[in-house]
């Protein structure tokens, strides 16, 4: 995982990264590259998160490699850079081949598949019927599969390129689903559900090993600094699969300066900072309501009518709602609106500063609590303004 923050104001932008990389549950090394300046005189820097590589290569590598691509015309916006880069990558992924590409694929499908076996041998029991064993078998494709009617089709994902790119995968497809799912119930609806689910994974690609590459700087014709924000889940069917996360300038809103605050990956403790928030409490506090209305059923003291799942439900979101819209009132209130000001007043060079605290604290907060460390390691820091262009204020190559 990575702890990343842009900040942008008037002035210009500072980042800051930390610099440790996971494989699997093991910190690796502590010394990866997420910050990538593009060289001058494009006024950008491309921050990296998420997998390392896509389909073996390594992301650095090919922003290296498209960088040196652009010449010396700066493009006008930063989202014009992402746009760039993306063409580029569907244009040029001959290193890669369909083998390589199908073996991704299904390792992710394998993993999800696993996840669905997992719960259907969870939730059925052995004294279960067979009807009622295909019923919970059911109800939880269907689960699987509105979650993900639920998320963005990805670009390069419509139309004819499902079939074509399912085509492609079904035998691969066929095997792994046999191996799953050969002992639990089957029926034609049940099969249908399968088919509908398997489909989707593949059309919106929400897969683990994404990438995000955030896109931060100025375009040649931009006064104020922006970041451009892309997922990539990798190559399929002869297309670049990915889908855009976050565009924004520096703003004003009301009287205040311009300004503009990213955080990338784990950010729990940056939160906490900025905006006195810990968003765990908002579950924490639904929980302890629902439990209250609703106690267990051994509860002796149990005296509320019994609710079905589908009340309940709607009844906890509502709670949910409206704890989270009390929370963040109150952070807007006490936080958030005295953090534009600060924020949009520094000099890049104390912005810098800011940037690195928070990160600091990000990875502190691993330390004391002692959780995996995947956010640590030398902190990288970095500035950019249409004056200087991009400038390094603190790199693990200079560190003693």
């Amino acid at each position: 995982m990575t702890s990343q923050l842009i900040l942008l104001n008037g002035f210009g932008v500072a980042l800051a990264s930390d610099s440790a990389m996971t494989l699997g549950n093991k910190r690796t090394y502590e010394t990866a590259e997420k910050v990538i300046p593009l060289p001058g005189p494009h006024r950008l820097a491309v921050l990296h998160s998420g997998a390392v590589n896509i389909h073996g290569m390594p992301y650095s590598v090919l922003i290296n490699e498209w960088a040196a691509t652009l010449g010396a015309t700066p493009l006008r916006a930063v989202a014009l850079y992402r746009q760039n880069f993306l063409s580029w990558l569907n244009d040029n992924h001959d290193w890669v081949g369909p083998t390589r590409v199908t073996d991704d694929f299904i390792y992710q499908l394998n993993d999800i598949y696993r996840a669905i076996w997992n719960r259907i041998n969870e939730a059925i029991e052995e004294d279960d019927s067979e009807a009622t064993k295909a019923e919970k078998c059911l109800a939880i494709w269907n689960q699987y599969t509105s979650h993900y009617l639920g998320l963005p089709s990805l670009s390069h994902s419509g139309g004819d390129w499902i079939s074509q790119a399912y085509t492609k995968v079904e035998k691969e497809i066929s095997d792994v689903r046999n191996y799953w799912f050969d002992d639990i119930p089957i029926n034609l609806e049940i099969n249908q559900q399968i088919d509908e689910f398997t489909r989707l994974f593949l059309e919106r690609g929400h897969f683990d090993n994404r990438a995000q590459l955030a896109f931060v700087g100025f375009g040649d014709k931009q006064l104020l600094p922006g970041y451009a924000n892309v997922e990539i889940s990798g190559i399929l069917n002869d297309s670049l699969l990915y889908e855009f996360t976050a565009d924004q300038s520096a703003q004003s809103i009301g009287n205040r300066n311009y300004f503009g605050i990213c955080p990338i990956g784990q950010t729990s403790s940056i939160d906490l900072v900025l905006k006195g928030l810990n968003y765990q409490l908002v579950n924490i506090a639904t929980t302890a309501v629902m439990e209250t209305l609703f106690p267990p059923d051994d509860d002796q003291m149990n005296t509320t009518p019994e609710s079905t799942d589908e009340e309940k439900e709607e009844l906890s979101s509502k709670f949910y709602s409206a704890i989270d819209k009390s929370f963040n009132s109150w952070s807007e209130k006490n936080y958030v609106q005295a953090l534009r000001g600060a924020i949009s007043a520094l000099p890049v060079a104390s912005l810098a500063a800011v940037a690195r605290s928070l990160i600091e604290v990000q990875s502190l907060s691993q330390t004391i609590t002692g959780e995996m460390g995947t956010v640590g390691g030398p902190i990288d820091v970095a500035t950019i303004s249409r004056d200087n262009g991009f400038q390094w204020v603190r790199h693990k190559s200079v560190l003693g």
